[in-house]
């Protein structure tokens, strides 16, 4: 159930997803290194995830407990495929997220993160799956 916040609508999620490395934690990060990305704006912090594919979108919600909704983006041409994203606004993701090496325009300076071994291969099956 949402919590009303001042400037909207304020959804649940855990914001300690990305605090302790877990091979569920690594995957996740692993996508939104290949299919995510952070922003600021004037109303706050932002993580954004998108795929083509939905079970995908669905599970990273559940595995990050989140209430926020699913948005179904249409191709604006044909041949493409539908899109699906999930949209969370929260400052203490954002700013774990910023530790880990994902930043706004990440495409232009993304590194490999300082991934523990064990997880490595979470972290690689998350990116290609992104």
């Amino acid at each position: 159930m949402p919590i009303l916040a001042s400037m909207g609508i304020k959804y649940r999620v855990n914001s300690d997803f990305f605090k302790d490395w877990s091979s569920t934690m690594a995957y996740v990060l692993g996508f939104v290194y290949a299919d995510g990305s952070v922003y600021r704006s004037s109303r706050g912090n932002y993580l954004n995830i998108t795929s083509t594919d939905r079970p995908i979108i669905e599970n990273i919600k559940r595995w990050m407990e989140s209430e926020h909704i699913i948005s179904e983006i249409q191709p604006p041409y044909p041949n493409r495929k539908t899109r699906f994203a999930l949209h969370i606004g929260d400052k203490k993701l954002y700013q774990r997220l910023l530790r880990l090496g994902v930043h706004p325009s990440k495409s232009l300076t993304v590194r490999m993160p300082d991934v523990p071994r064990r997880f490595l291969s979470d972290f690689v099956r998350g990116y290609f799956d992104g």
